[in-house]
């Protein structure tokens, strides 16, 4: 599975000569590594670093159990003595303050999916320089001072995600958009990765987006506060249909309540 790959990448640069280690591609996803960070003086068992953005969705739970699960046949086969974990809680500076606890702890690699593509730069590197494995995967970071950086292709699920879009709509429609949180590669690409498909078919019209955890509960407080203004907007709309208000918007209200006052006078006259 994708979340156990980086786990066995940190392993296997770690026992790898330095010599020997190149840029590679995964089929795991699209991925590349350097020789960096590994200066060739770590011993099995190793003591891997988990750096969790945050543990509340359920895609991470089962992420997280995966990785827990591959930690222990690591065990069995005398590669990994200990798993430290983390939950940074959405939160990049706690994140960074995380992983800052793992290189003062000596850990031999750490396992990180990003909070921010910017923000972590600076601790990883420091991690880098220190001769601690990094091994970036899904939501990853600028800087290059890693050991690998492993995911899928977010500008392509963007566009996937968006032309079956259209293709449920006909091409015509409004839309609301719902990115993930920003300053996340996966969100930003993803984002990317639709536009050209909105360009090409004008008939979509965006009338709002923003940008929400990857989190149910959030989602949906997000979308409710979206969808608040329209149902109104709607709502006055229906209501001054008699009078057939030339568009529809909040100022409608007004054209309704013209409306109903006209239908008074005219019933009482």
């Amino acid at each position: 599975m994708k979340t156990a790959f980086p786990l066995r990448c940190a392993a296997a640069f770690l026992r790898v000569p330095p010599p020997l280690r190149h840029s590679s591609s995964f089929s795991a996803g699209t991925a590349s590594a350097a020789a960096n960070c590994i200066k060739g003086d770590r011993k099995a068992p190793y003591t891997i670093g988990w750096a969790n953005i945050y543990s509340v969705p359920t895609w991470m739970k089962q992420t997280e159990g995966t990785i827990t699960a591959e930690v222990e046949e690591l065990k069995k086969a005398g590669l990994v003595k200990d798993l430290m974990i983390t939950d940074a809680q959405g939160n990049a500076q706690t994140q960074i303050q995380h992983i800052q606890s793992m290189i003062d702890a000596n850990v031999d690699a750490i396992v990180v999916i990003a909070g921010s593509s910017n923000a972590l730069d600076r601790v990883i590197s420091d991690a880098c320089d220190k001769g601690i494995a990094v091994v970036n995967f899904d939501s990853l970071v600028n800087t290059d001072k890693v050991t690998a950086k492993i995911n899928t292709d977010s500008n392509e699920w963007g566009a996937t995600a968006a032309k079956w879009m259209v293709g449920q709509l006909g091409g015509k429609g409004k839309i609301i958009i719902m990115n993930g949180p920003a300053g996340i590669s996966v969100s930003d690409d993803r984002r990317k990765g639709a536009q050209p498909v909105l360009d090409a078919n004008p008939g979509l019209q965006v009338i709002t987006e923003t940008n929400t955890e990857y989190n149910v509960a959030p989602a949906q407080e997000a979308m409710t506060s979206l969808l608040s203004p329209i149902r109104k907007s709607t709502a006055c709309c229906r209501s001054a249909a008699p009078c057939r208000p030339a568009r529809c918007s909040p100022s409608s209200a007004r054209a309704a309540t013209r409306c109903r006052r006209q239908a008074k006078t005219q019933g009482s006259s």
